[in-house]
């Protein structure tokens, strides 16, 4: 992906963080700076983490009673790095857990360019 590609998905992705009308009371989003440490599949679990912790989110259609034991098992996940790549896949599936709580929390369409662009190459089968 190119880099101005990759600068509008940032771009986006703040819009969605600091502007939605859920997320109003948040502080503006700091500059987001790839660390080149950072694997793919950790940035993607550190957008979803922001996300999800930016307020309250419908578990109702997964297996998670919570946002809190989501937050957990994606931290648990943060934490293999790229070996973790097949199960946060599989969290993103269409239908899948996080897809589930993007529709029916309201910000499926900041979810659907977050997978189309910032993370399609991670949420590729061919990554990792």
């Amino acid at each position: 992906m190119g880099e101005i590609e990759e600068i509008a998905a940032d771009a986006v992705f703040a819009l969605f963080v600091s502007g939605g009308p859920r997320v109003s009371r948040l502080p503006p989003p700091l500059p987001r700076r790839q660390n080149p440490s950072m694997s793919p599949v950790q940035s993607l679990i550190d957008d979803l983490l922001l996300i999800l912790r930016s307020g309250d989110h419908d578990t109702s259609w997964t297996r998670y009673e919570s946002v809190g034991q989501l937050i957990a098992e994606l931290e648990r996940l943060r934490a293999r790095g790229d070996d973790a790549a097949a199960e946060v896949r599989r969290l993103c599936l269409p239908t899948g857990v996080i897809d589930e709580i993007a529709v029916s929390s309201g910000w499926s369409a900041a979810w659907l360019r977050l997978t189309t662009g910032k993370h399609r190459d991670v949420l590729s089968p061919q990554h990792g």
